[in-house]
């Protein structure tokens, strides 16, 4: 039986830290230390503006036509911004205002249009701020990528791991053994349009839009249309395009073509190096019977 693993914690100076660890080499030798530039790295937000480096920066334009900012079909760092969100409408200072949010360090970059109001929001604390609406930057700490990860759970092939007597199973030793857990770096992408961190491709279905013109080679692709379908909690599984979603989808492949059928050449597709290509098309034989878009 594995004996059980021993944490202690401290978050002094590291002296400190050397005085528990270096007590006997035996502890010595099952202990495991980091500063906190290991785990957490000094950002700068700043509301609606580019930050500098590193900081957030502003989304990038792109050919999609979505809600988001940059006109892009998914969430991009606008919108996914703990601080300065432009998810519930403004510039982000309402958002600010309502989060339980308490000490960050923040910078005033003006008033909110009232000369009452004072200029300067430089705090520490954001519940001593007189004016919320002038905070114009926060400097705080992100989590220190590569992120690791150690622990179990279930792998790209939907099995757990460790693996216990049968292949669907955890390992029950895994439960108090963390020399078992899996560990590694965490495998996030980027993406330099939405200027967010992706935990997969991005993909989506629609209809396209007009006929699909198959190129001379893949490297002198052809482009197409695709209104994007999204939920609608309909209870007969419909679905639509009520947020006017449309990509720019290239056909790189010289075998696919397909003739214009309004409504009803359904697609799927990846954005892979930032372009949008077919997944998988239909290829009906007319156009739609029924109208689905709403």
């Amino acid at each position: 039986m594995a004996s059980k693993t021993r944490i202690a914690g401290n978050s002094g100076p590291l002296f400190d830290h050397a005085a528990v660890t270096g007590q006997t080499s035996s502890d010595y030798s099952k202990s495991a230390t980091s500063s906190w530039e290991q785990i957490f790295s000094p950002i700068t937000i700043t509301k609606n503006d580019n930050a500098p480096t590193p900081g957030f920066r502003l989304p990038q334009s792109t050919s999609e036509q979505g809600p988001f900012g940059g006109s892009a079909v998914g969430p991009t760092v606008r919108e996914l911004d703990p601080y300065f969100s432009v998810i519930i409408g403004g510039d982000g200072g309402s958002f600010f205002k309502k989060t339980d949010y308490r000490f960050v360090t923040t910078e005033g970059g003006g008033s909110n249009g009232s000369s009452s109001e004072p200029i300067s929001a430089n705090s520490l604390n954001k519940d001593e701020l007189e004016t919320i609406s002038s905070v114009h930057a926060v400097r705080t700490n992100a989590l220190r990528g590569p992120l690791i990860l150690s622990g179990w759970g279930f792998g790209i092939d939907d099995l757990p791991v460790p693996q216990g007597s049968s292949k669907t199973t955890l390992d029950p030793s895994a439960i108090g053994n963390r020399a078992l857990w899996k560990t590694g770096p965490v495998n996030l992408m980027w993406d330099d349009e939405r200027q967010v961190w992706q935990g997969g491709y991005q993909v989506v279905c629609g209809v396209a839009t007009g006929p699909i013109v198959a190129p001379p080679s893949p490297c002198d692709p052809e482009y197409f249309a695709v209104e994007i379908f999204r939920n609608v909690n309909d209870e007969n599984g419909k679905i639509s395009t009520v947020l006017g979603e449309t990509i720019k989808v290239a056909n790189r492949d010289p075998s696919l073509s397909q003739e214009e059928a309004a409504g009803a050449i359904f697609v799927v597709a990846i954005r892979i190096n930032y372009e949008w290509i077919p997944l998988w098309v239909g290829c009906p034989d007319g156009p739609a019977t029924s109208d689905c878009v709403l």
